[in-house]
């Protein structure tokens, strides 16, 4: 062999060894297929009968292990025939395995394989999978998937084992792309087990014998498919071997060494070199030397002359070599081997004894055998026997028997004997005739073997001879009579046969058994059995008159009876003393029978579809016993005002749709109830009630009335303001969720929708001073997924403000709002026209009245409504804390005085009065109902000085509420006038729950010579609001 030729077998070994190492799956489990079936699950294939084999490596087992879990997607409900094939030549694939699977809906599946099932894999291996239906396993078809799928058509139901041949099946030319939603997940199979565990110890016996089986034991797999190897991995001796077939340990020569331990390690494997390992260790010990017969008794006869074996001792030392000698001297016996061919020895009678019982009628003999180790000694005693002839001692020997009362084993005589020597003695019988039906125990006993009625021969001779081994005694002769011997009852019209319908009226007669019998005073009573266990729950025969009669209670069903219906019912007749016996073969005839549903009402649903779309087949279960002769069965449907609705196979009972069905036109019910009827070759009918239940389908996406939308928002628009509301229709109705719908919107970061369609403003910031376009895609969905989108071009002019440099949100100020100014721009406007209004009626009310009297006619002219004056007595005020004296500055210097010359008395002008003291005119009638105020001097002499501009006095309280009077300083507090008196301005305010609040402007005139009461007179407004 060259270098080229070793350095290829090198490279393939290696492979070979990293392939084992590899090719073990892992506990976890490994995908042999789709990983996801459930994306899978777009379309189906529509053939029947109708096998896979994916010849793709990601269906491709690529390690040793078992079959653990099926995951797949069904379309449709039945059978499914997961399968594994193993590739033998170019186009043959052998069915590894296949594991049956009934999904009894439209759904994804995860079938985890019972352990008794599981399916054994090596690398290489396929899945494929069968349907004796239509086809289940769903599938996307797609150009960018690869996929070799095999497809044959009418494959049939496989076996385990049988070869497929492939060859005219190529990959699919329109299917190659398609990928099945189905996957096998693998892992790692058992490791096999003895049944002894990893270790044991056996005890072999010295004297085993070459070839035998010290130590069974077995070897077991969870796997149920996995093929055990097992081998000797080591041994220390050359006595044992190993039995692979019979998993069993053997001897390989009868001479073992005693007094040792041999160790034998055996392991076993599976497929997938799974292996376990164990210890066998066997010892041998050395067999003690014992004659396991002794001590025993034998006996001679007295007149024996020949040598005679005895006893054979039995010793359990064979393989070391023993020897055994009689120890006991002058007796006229021996010890001896055997022969030479087998090394073992006896007790001897020697030639010529000369035994006398007189002289000596026992002898104990002492023998010993030894094997140079070991002696071991026993004792066998034989005793001598007398010689002496039996005798007979009966002295009647006749006997009468009535075969009326006589039974079997009855004794009728017994034979007395006498033996001296032994009392083992034997008997004998002759009968004349001959065939009588007695016998002699070794008691001596003479006992009735069978009934006399039957007997035709009216007596027996019975010679009797006694033996006791040496001497025999006899014949003596038993006169046997027997008297009322039975005329047996005898069947005329049997055997024959009958035919009898199925679902004969329970308790018919059928048949009747006629007998004779000579004995006419003998009752005959009739008895049936049968030979098949099942007929005697369907016929009986009454016992007095033998009529056959079918059963009262089981109805005689043809179709449920074994094949074929026939069978032998065995009629007995009997007198009481004897019987008759003879069959009547019965053959059960078929007739036609109704189907029967095995329930009233079935149900099935589906969603709204197109002509011809097919409802779940309801599982109706109809029940017809006569199926299986060819009897066929149709249905048919009426669904009343509906039935046009929907058609029915007649051969299925598969209900679809009769044109278009849908439940958006708003007339279509979603549940019909229809009336199922099943029909049988002959016309036999049965009923079921069947309600279609016919669910919503998503038929329409929902839309928009417009293809896009624009709008404009303006950068400073607030957070939350709806820019614009967009909604979209569905075409399903909504009050079945098919209808509702909602919306999303992206990029969603500045704007948002709600799910009214309603946009609203998210986050504008950053785009002040800023021109700005986004484009927004609106998007409707459905509960079912349909979805509708729309661009939506928002719009964002640039705002040019100067107020803020910055690029910030900030909230908006009062002017800088387009909709504050809108309304406040006018509003001042109108309040500017409304108070130069007021004002100029003042004018007029106060200037150019020329009158100052309070009944001037001018002023009466202009006479307002005034509030009704309120006395109001205020307490005395409480002094404020003096302030802290701020320290006295030094008086300044009088500056002189220059003395001016006295002036000239002026009259002074009239003052101009106030629009205030206008509203506030004594020739008002009010103020004639109140007399006028008088001045509080205490209260001006009293009043602390004010800490801050102005005190208010303190509050009054009344009936009707508060009353707080504000006094002001300087311009709105008191002044004092040239008359001398003291006025005082200011406001008031009243306070009440419910009350409207008003100030009103007050004047009081304090005179010098008012006396000290404190009453000031207030304008207030006591009306509610």
């Amino acid at each position: 062999m060259d270098d080229t030729t070793g350095c290829i077998i090198l490279i393939i070994l290696l492979s070979l060894i990293r392939s084992t190492i590899s090719a073990t799956c892992g506990t976890s489990g490994t995908t042999v297929g789709e990983s996801d079936p459930n994306s899978f699950k777009n379309s189906v294939g529509s053939g029947s009968n109708v096998g896979y084999l994916v010849e793709d490596p990601d269906y491709q087992v690529g390690c040793c292990g078992i079959v653990y879990q099926w995951e797949f997607y069904a379309k449709r409900t039945g059978n499914l025939d997961c399968q594994i094939w193993r590739k033998t030549s170019a186009n043959q694939y052998t069915l590894v395995g296949k594991n049956r699977i009934s999904p009894g809906s439209i759904q994804e599946y995860l079938y985890t394989v019972p352990p008794a099932d599981s399916i054994s894999v090596k690398p290489g291996d396929y899945i494929g999978w069968y349907t004796s239906a239509t086809e289940m396993v769903s599938y996307n078809a797609l150009s960018t998937y690869p996929i070799l799928n095999r497809r044959k058509t009418s494959l049939g139901d496989k076996n385990t084992g049988d070869i497929v041949d492939w060859s005219n099946v190529n990959p699919e030319s329109t299917g190659s792309n398609r990928q099945y939603a189905i996957r096998a997940i693998v892992k790692k199979g058992n490791t096999p087990q003895f049944s002894f565990g990893t270790s044991t110890t056996v005890t072999v016996p010295e004297s085993t014998t070459s070839g035998a089986a010290v130590y069974v034991f077995t070897v077991t797999d969870a796997d149920p498919q996995d093929t055990l190897t097992m081998e000797l991995v080591s041994t220390d001796n050359s006595f044992f071997t190993l039995d692979v077939t019979n998993k069993q340990i053997v001897t390989t020569q009868a001479d073992i060494p005693d007094q040792a331990a041999y160790v034998m390690e055996v392991k076993v494997y599976d497929d997938c070199r799974l292996t376990q390992t164990g210890t066998v260790t066997l010892t041998v010990p050395n067999t003690a030397l014992t004659i396991d017969n002794l001590p025993n008794t034998g006996s001679v006869d007295e007149e024996e002359t020949s040598e005679r074996k005895l006893l054979d001792l039995t010793v359990t030392e064979l393989n070391d070599g023993y020897t055994c000698t009689l120890v006991t001297s002058s007796v006229p016996f021996i010890v001896k081997q055997v022969n030479t061919a087998n090394p073992t020895y006896g007790v001897y009678l020697i030639d010529w004894p000369q035994l006398n019982y007189n002289t000596r009628s026992s002898y104990s003999l002492s023998i010993e055998c030894e094997d140079g180790l070991a002696t071991a000694s026993g004792t066998y005693t034989v005793n001598v026997n007398k010689n002496n002839n039996p005798t007979i001692d009966n002295t009647n020997w006749i006997v009468s028997l009535n075969a009326l009362t006589a039974k079997t084993s009855d004794v009728i005589f017994t034979v007395s004997t006498t033996d001296a020597d032994s009392p083992q003695v034997t008997y004998s019988i002759s009968c004349t005739p001959t065939g009588c039906p007695f016998d002699i125990l070794n008691s001596g006993k003479v006992v009735l073997t069978d009934r006399l009625l039957r007997h035709s021969r009216a007596g027996y001779n019975v010679d009797v001879t006694v033996s006791d081994g040496r001497n025999t005694v006899g014949p003596r002769t038993i006169d046997v009579t027997i008297s009322n011997i039975n005329d047996d009852p005898v069947l005329t019209n049997l055997p024959t046969s009958i035919n009898v319908l199925e679902n004969s009226a329970l308790g018919t007669s059928v048949f009747q058994a006629s007998a004779t019998d000579t004995d006419s005073s003998d009752p005959k009573v009739f008895r049936a059995s049968f030979n098949k266990d099942w007929a005697d729950k369907y016929f009986r025969v009454d016992s007095s008159t033998g009529i056959v009669y079918t059963s009262s209670s089981n109805n005689i069903d043809y179709d449920i009876l074994p094949n074929p219906p026939s069978f032998l019912m065995y009629i007995t007749v009997t007198d009481g003393k004897w019987y008759d016996t003879e069959h009547l073969s019965i053959q059960i005839q078929n007739v036609n029978e109704a189907p029967v549903f095995s329930q009233t009402h079935y149900s099935t649903s589906r969603t709204e579809g197109t002509d011809g779309s097919a409802f779940p087949t309801p599982r109706y279960n109809v029940f017809d016993p006569d199926s299986g002769s060819g009897d066929t069965k149709t249905y048919s449907l009426d669904c009343g005002t509906d039935t046009y609705r929907f058609s029915i196979a007649s051969g299925s009972g598969a209900i679809s749709f009769k044109g278009d069905y849908t439940l958006d036109d708003g007339t279509s019910p979603e549940e019909v109830n229809c009336t199922v009827t099943v029909t049988d070759t002959a016309g036999l009918t049965d009923t079921c009630d069947l309600t279609l239940h016919i669910r919503h389908n998503n038929d329409f996406p929902p839309t928009f009335p417009y293809s896009s939308y624009a709008v404009t928002v303006q950068s400073y628009e607030i957070v939350g303001k709806i820019v614009q509301t967009i909604q979209a229709v569905d075409q399903d109705l909504s009050s079945h969720n098919h209808g509702r719908y909602s919306y999303s919107l992206s990029p969603n970061t500045r704007f948002d929708v709600l799910q009214n369609g309603s946009i609203y403003i998210k986050d504008l910031s950053g785009l002040y001073n800023t021109a700005a376009t986004i484009t927004l895609t609106l998007a409707v969905s459905d509960l079912a997924g349909r979805s509708t989108s729309v661009p939506v071009v928002v719009t964002i002019p640039r705002y040019f403000t100067t107020d803020s440099p910055y690029s910030t949100d900030r909230p908006y100020s009062f002017l800088e709002k387009s909709t504050d100014m809108a309304w406040f721009v006018p509003s001042m406007v109108g309040g500017f026209f409304f108070i130069t209004f007021i004002g100029f009626s003042c004018y007029l009310c106060t200037v150019d009245c020329k009158c100052r009297k309070p009944r001037c006619d001018c002023c009466k002219r202009k006479k307002v409504w005034r509030p009704k004056p309120v006395q109001v007595v205020l307490p005395k005020p409480r002094e404020l804390p003096a302030e802290r004296p701020k320290p006295k500055e030094p008086p300044p210097k009088p500056k002189p005085v220059k003395e001016k010359p006295a002036p000239k008395p002026e009259v002074p002008p009239p003052r101009v009065r106030s629009p205030v003291e206008e509203r506030i005119d004594v020739t008002s009638p009010i103020i004639r109902m109140s007399p006028h105020p008088k001045p509080n001097r205490d209260f001006e002499s009293k009043a602390p000085a004010p800490a801050k501009q102005f005190s208010p006095p303190p509050p009054y309280f009344s009936r009707q509420g508060t009353v707080t009077a504000e006094v002001h300083n300087s311009n709105r507090g008191w002044t004092n006038s040239s008359d001398d008196h003291s006025t005082y301005r200011g406001y008031h305010t009243h306070h009440r729950e419910g009350l409207s609040e008003d100030r009103h402007f007050v004047e009081i005139e304090e005179e010098k010579t008012q006396k000290p009461k404190k009453t000031y007179e207030f304008w207030t407004d006591m009306t509610h609001n």
